[in-house]
This record gives C-alpha cells, structure tokens and sequence, in this order.
C-alpha cells in the first residue's frame, strides 16, 4: 500500500487513473494527520517519482476534480474530530 499525506501528489495519483484508491488512514494523537491510501504501491511510487521529477501531465479538470474531492476528505475529517 502506497501512501501520502501530500495532497497535491494524491490528487495527481488520484486523477491519473493508473492506482485505485484505497481510502484514507489518520495518525497522530488526534487524527490530526491524513494520508490518502494507494495500490499497487510499485506503481504508485513510480507516478510520484516521476511526479517529482516534473516527468508527468494530467487534465486539468480531472486533477481539479480529484483536489476537491479529496480536500473534502481532510475538511470532514476535521469537522469530525472537534
């Protein structure tokens, strides 16, 4: 299982359509801390190598979609711990 707490790098993963999202895991004292879960991690891992490396595109729209999407997630997650 791949996985990032950077946003920006799953909403790339996320839009790629290469990897299925596997969901969410929070960490920290008080789930403060969100990483967005990946498979299959070889893959992952190398589309954000490459990612990194300024060696990737995406739509434009798909990658807006998949931002929203998943910073609804981190937004959620904070409204349910308070």
């Amino acid at each position: 299982m791949y996985k990032t707490n950077s946003l920006f790098l799953a909403s790339f993963l996320h839009c790629a359509g290469e990897v299925k999202f596997q969901g969410t895991e929070t960490q920290g004292e008080n789930n403060e801390k969100m990483f967005f879960l990946f498979e299959p991690e070889e893959k992952a891992s190398k589309i954000a190598t490459d990612f990194f490396n300024s060696k990737t595109t995406a739509d434009p729209f798909a990658l807006f979609q998949s931002y929203r999407a998943l910073k609804d997630m981190i937004f959620e997650n904070q409204r349910n711990r308070k």
